[in-house]
């Protein structure tokens, strides 16, 4: 994403629905940025016929979790018994065709 031709923020998505590295610049926060970078992958992962989107986030980012909760993600269990060293909440958004 960019904004007057400076990059303003970022999202990856896997193509299994994972978003990942997800980041907007401080400068860029809460002007609508980053729902329009989940909105835009949400749009890639319904042409690709994906299920849902799911990623997982720290603690301590509490303004990353209440965002992901705003925008329909709810809190899953960890995908594993023995989940990596700086994962501690999960999150899925089912995407309707």
């Amino acid at each position: 994403m960019r904004a007057d031709g400076v990059a303003a923020g970022h999202l990856g998505v896997y193509p299994t629905g994972e978003l990942t590295r997800f980041y907007l610049s401080p400068d860029h926060r809460r002007c609508g940025g980053a729902r329009a970078l989940l909105a835009a992958a949400e749009e890639w992962a319904r042409s690709q016929g994906l299920p849902r989107l799911f990623l997982d986030t720290r603690t301590d980012l509490v303004e990353a979790r209440a965002f992901y909760t705003s925008a329909d993600f709810t809190e899953i269990p960890p995908p594993t018994t023995t989940p990596a060293q700086f994962q501690d909440h999960w999150f899925e958004k089912p995407l309707a065709p």
